[in-house]
């Protein structure tokens, strides 16, 4: 029994270490989430203002897609 103690020990070991590195490697969610309130009050105006100064959604002449996207509303109306 001493033999079997002494050749299972390092074994033990190597299980607890991996089970430490496991848990501080994937499940350390309680040291991202729990450490401040979220405020995205800076991240949103950061967004506004890129909006604002880069226009995304209204059309710019001579600007170019690689995608085009079909008005198929417009089809879906016809049809009707």
């Amino acid at each position: 029994t001493v033999d079997r103690i002494i050749s299972e020990s390092p074994l033990v070991q190597f299980y607890r270490n991996l089970q430490w590195v496991f848990e501080e490697n994937f499940l350390h969610s309680h040291l991202t989430t729990q450490h401040a309130i979220v405020d995205m009050t800076q991240t949103f105006n950061k967004l506004c203002r890129y909006i604002e100064q880069h226009s995304p959604h209204e059309p710019v002449l001579g600007c170019k897609s690689k995608h085009s996207i079909p008005d198929l509303y417009s089809k879906g109306q016809e049809l009707i």
